[in-house]
């Protein structure tokens, strides 16, 4: 009887089995002494799960993470319910997407930050760029304002929105529709 209660004691301590790992609150999405590119590869590491998909996430650094190496625990809440903590470490170069993006040619844009609602950082300046690429010269020039929301739920991982401008003359273009 004490063996019997004594093994998931040690096999939770080994990091083996976490029972009664307490559900991270709906829509965490923590990334903690990690860039949000190195973030979002370990969750695309990870999320090829055909039974669920992560609906809560807190990513930690353990040592030094860089494009090199690094450590992360991370604290995964699935949709089927589940929460599970495990670690990963990587050596050497990274593969390619790891970390973040090269530096891009400049393109001309309007002196407007566009507001991003309920979408990513990373993924609402994807969706900047893209639509900009599609304006003429005159239309540059008269942007007051820049949309960029969520239409559904927006994670590292996955999202659909539309992306919209409105011109001094109080035009609006829906410049994009996308998804990731």
């Amino acid at each position: 009887m004490f063996i019997t209660g004594l093994v998931p004691v040690l096999l939770a301590a080994c990091g083996v089995v976490s029972p009664g790992e307490a559900r991270l609150p709906p829509g965490t999405q923590e990334c903690i002494g990690l860039d949000q590119g190195q973030c979002a590869q370990v969750l695309r590491s990870i999320a090829g799960n055909p039974n669920a998909r992560p609906v809560a996430w807190r990513i930690r650094c353990t040592s030094v993470c860089d494009r090199e190496s690094g450590d992360v625990e991370m604290t995964i809440t699935w949709s089927d319910g589940r929460t599970e903590t495990s670690g990963m470490g990587w050596a050497g170069a990274l593969e390619p997407g790891f970390g973040p993006p090269p530096p891009a040619a400049p393109i001309p844009t309007p002196q407007v930050p566009p507001t991003c609602v309920a979408v990513p950082a990373e993924q609402c300046a994807i969706w900047w760029a893209q639509a900009n690429e599609t304006l003429t010269e005159e239309q540059r020039t008269q942007v007051v304002r820049v949309l960029i929301e969520c239409t559904t739920t927006c994670t590292l991982l996955e999202g659909e929105g539309r992306t919209t401008l409105l011109l001094q003359d109080g035009t609006r273009i829906q410049a994009s529709t996308w998804g990731y």
